[in-house]
């Protein structure tokens, strides 16, 4: 698909971006850009503002290879330069009232705003709602940090496979933080494919509704013209 006049740049990092399996090892990752990951993603939404993520990230090699253990012993965990332990705080409603004061200052909205937020603060009373909402809060964070590491020149892979009781009691992680992700970022080491196929956008975009034919009629990418084949290296499983 020929990329928009406007702000080519940015679509082309969400466009070239891949999940990769093998990175360099030894490769540390200086601290400021580990603070820049965890910065760019803040900058994600999330639910009444309430930015219920929180960061856990693992530099030291022994750190890294304990929570290997706790990741179906996948290498890449080691191997990676920083680990990003992608947490759900439950708890983030408690900070409403403080986030409310910051935007009133901010002149963002005015003091005529608080009670309404006030009300928006006991929708998260339901467990399940505020669970959802914490988890797609982080899910939002996820890609922004996997975003701003391809344009940092990283590479990132995403970890599903993961003893959640096991990582959290391992690292202090408190029970009011759920572990959403695990997520490595580094050098791309040898034998990664190429980024897998996407379905074409007719496929996957209904208009109005979903019903058969209010699929959007638009012209797919093939993936030659993608570049979508795999390179050697062997067999990999993962996200892409």
């Amino acid at each position: 698909m020929a990329l928009p006049e406007r702000h080519p740049q940015v679509l082309r990092q969400l466009e070239t971006r891949k999940s990769v399996t093998h990175f360099q090892p030894g490769r540390p990752m200086p601290l400021e850009d580990v603070r820049a990951l965890a910065y760019y993603a803040s900058q994600a939404p999330s639910s009444s503002n309430l930015q219920h993520w929180r960061f856990l990230a693992l530099v030291d090699p022994d750190q890294k290879n304990l929570l290997r253990g706790y990741a179906l012993g996948q290498r890449k965990v080691s191997d990676c330069s920083a680990v990003f332990v992608v947490l759900a705080d439950l708890r983030a409603v408690d900070e409403m009232a403080r986030l409310t004061d910051a935007a009133i200052r901010a002149n963002i909205f005015g003091e005529d705003m608080r009670e309404t937020w006030n009300r928006l603060a006991d929708n998260y009373r339901d467990e399940q709602v505020n669970r959802d909402e914490a988890l797609r809060s982080a899910a939002l964070a996820s890609m922004n940090l996997m975003t701003a590491a391809h344009a940092l020149g990283y590479v990132s892979g995403p970890v599903g496979g993961f003893n959640a009781d096991g990582v959290s009691k391992a690292f202090g992680i408190p029970s009011h933080h759920l572990v959403s992700l695990i997520i490595c970022v580094g050098h791309e080491g040898e034998g990664n494919w190429t980024k897998k196929p996407r379905k074409p956008v007719d496929e996957i975009l209904f208009i109005d509704r979903m019903r058969p034919g209010s699929q959007a009629s638009l012209p797919s990418r093939s993936e030659q013209s993608l570049g979508l084949q795999r390179i050697d290296g062997g067999g990999q499983r993962g996200m892409g």
